[in-house]
């Protein structure tokens, strides 16, 4: 993982998620509201070469938004791939849901485009 990567990443921390989804080997993350270097930012995480995902710590094969409104509590790159903390918000049922998942990939890879 490169440095400019690496300073994304750390700022992930409560960003909304717009767009969550699997395409073939990768997952792809889109985030609203993430605040680098003082300035609101969206950012998008690709997850490459995905080989293993886990929900709550079951093996699924897809990985996508269970609720219209998203936000992300915890990311953590790890040696194997990243571990996610999502807060799943219902505002209809005004009901909140923690889902904690772990991605193993071969590749972590974050861009962000200022407001």
């Amino acid at each position: 993982m490169n440095e400019a990567t690496t300073a994304v990443l750390s700022s992930l921390h409560d960003a909304s998620i717009d767009a969550l989804s699997v395409f073939e080997d990768a997952v792809s993350i889109q985030l609203d509201d993430v605040i680098i270097d003082g300035r609101s930012s969206r950012v998008s995480v690709k997850l490459l070469q995905v080989r293993i995902i886990r929900r709550e710590g079951e093996l699924v094969s897809d990985l996508s938004m269970e609720q219209s409104d998203g936000e992300l509590v915890f990311f953590e790159p790890i040696r194997s791939g990243v571990k996610l903390l999502i807060q799943w918000n219902c505002f209809s049922s005004q009901k909140t849901k923690d889902v904690f998942y772990e991605v193993e990939c071969s590749e972590i890879i974050a861009q962000s485009t200022f407001d």
